[in-house]
């Protein structure tokens, strides 16, 4: 005789089959319904949950006054009462496939706290770029909003596409910017999420304060979410706080499109620059953009910074002509390099043959030999007779006799103003020193 399930393992059963299968539903259900960003907002599962509690309610009340009956078969009566039990387990299933998965996913965010969401009506991106872009930088604009006054105004994004876009002409560099009006972001995390949906470089999003009417001047505040790439190339950290600094004057798209605002205390153009040098500029010094309006000391070291981009990719020539750019605007720049004394005269006029790097030796190169200096050393020479500089290469070794330090090639002699087969003193400044050769 088979044995049969108790009534205690069926109910178990029963119970266990109806929290999963429930669970299940509503997890397949609300994923279906929502957005990319949530499951399902917490709003919406309270009112499911209210809507469960209020049949309980109902049921209870009907069950314990035995008001509901009805007939299965003939003289066999069966009352709510009898499966009232049974009710509860695919209910509370139900309400856990609401509210774990909020749960878990407000758990494993930043910010560690629970806070309740509104629903938003799903937004098509209509924004999309390519992923991972080497060559370009991508950048997507959103709308500004004034959030105290509920103002809706489509005039600033629009003004600060068409700013980066005269930019990106102007200067024939390589930026794609697009304007999306249905994006809005109000946090942070908004547009991050923003961000790795578009593949986007950046984020540009903000607020306005004070706007009387569509496209009025008011108060801007600028902000920007960069892609984890874009951060791990400017070698920096993810922010998680941003101050609202609004600019002290009122600005409207006028001024946006000529520029007239500030981004982390720089010019909008200087900031875009130097976002553009961060991602093509450091890869490709080719492209690197020297930021003609700033001041001359900055404009300088932007000059430096390049050359040693150029000296990093062993682009000696580059690097001295933008080392001589450097000198042209601010003579001091390198005033703080230690300064050795030495005695140098150029090259035979004759010398032909490789150095020791390995290059064939040109005349018309600005280099030099030396005896210890590493390989690939770039220095500073000054004529002290008569002041005149230039910046060598130190490609090979000599002279081989103790009555000079150095040999230099016949162009950078000529620039020095030195005479040939004479040997003159010379004040020496080593500018970068060399890892390439030992």
């Amino acid at each position: 005789m088979q044995k049969k399930t108790t009534p205690v393992l069926q109910k178990i059963v029963y119970y266990i089959a109806s929290l999963v299968g429930g669970y299940l539903f509503l997890g397949a259900f609300t994923d279906a319904i929502s957005n990319v960003n949530s499951l399902v907002t917490i709003d919406v599962a309270l009112y499911i949950t209210f809507f469960f509690f209020l049949i309980i309610l109902v049921a209870n009340i009907l069950i314990r006054n035995r008001l509901v009956r009805w007939s299965l078969e003939y003289k066999t009566i069966v009352t709510i009462k009898k499966i009232g039990a049974y009710i509860y387990a695919p209910i509370i299933g139900i309400l856990l496939g609401i509210w774990l998965p909020l749960v878990i996913k407000d758990n494993t965010n930043d910010r560690g706290s629970f806070q309740m969401k509104k629903s938003q009506p799903q937004i098509k991106i209509k924004c999309q770029f390519p992923e991972n872009p080497v060559d370009t930088l991508f950048i997507l604009v959103t709308r500004f909003e004034d959030y105290i006054n509920k103002t809706e105004t489509t005039c600033f994004g629009k003004a600060l596409r068409d700013k980066i876009e005269v930019n990106a002409v102007t200067d024939s560099i390589a930026i794609k910017v697009c304007y999306d009006d249905k994006l809005c972001p109000q946090t942070i995390e908004e547009a991050e999420k923003i961000q790795k949906q578009t593949f986007a470089d950046i984020v540009l999003y903000g607020r306005l304060k004070d706007v009387e009417y569509d496209c009025a001047p008011s108060y801007f505040c600028f902000r920007s979410q960069p892609s984890d790439n874009l951060i791990k190339i400017a070698g920096g950290t993810k922010l998680k706080n941003v101050e609202l600094n609004y600019e002290r004057n009122k600005i409207g798209p006028d001024d946006i499109e000529k520029g007239n605002f500030h981004v982390d205390s720089k010019i909008f153009d200087s900031w875009l620059y130097a976002l553009y040098n961060i991602k093509i500029g450091k890869p490709n010094p080719s492209l690197y953009i020297i930021d003609k309006n700033l001041p001359i000391k900055e404009r300088a070291n932007q000059y430096y910074q390049r050359s040693l981009l150029f000296y990093n990719l062993r682009n000696f020539k580059k690097c001295i002509e933008d080392l001589d750019n450097v000198v042209k605007l601010n003579n001091k720049f390198f005033k703080d390099k230690k300064d050795i004394l030495i005695r140098g005269a150029a090259y035979n006029i004759n010398t032909s043959g490789k150095t020791v790097m390995g290059d064939n030796y040109n005349p018309e190169y600005l280099t030099a030999a030396h005896n210890y200096l590493p390989l690939g050393t770039i220095v500073l020479l000054k004529n002290i007779r008569n002041k005149k500089s230039v910046f060598v290469l130190i490609n090979d070794r000599g002279p081989f006799n103790r009555t000079r330090e150095m040999d230099i090639s016949q162009r950078a002699a000529t620039n020095l103003g030195l005479k040939n087969n004479k040997t003159e003193s010379l004040q020496m400044k080593v500018i970068t020193d060399s890892y390439f050769y030992r």
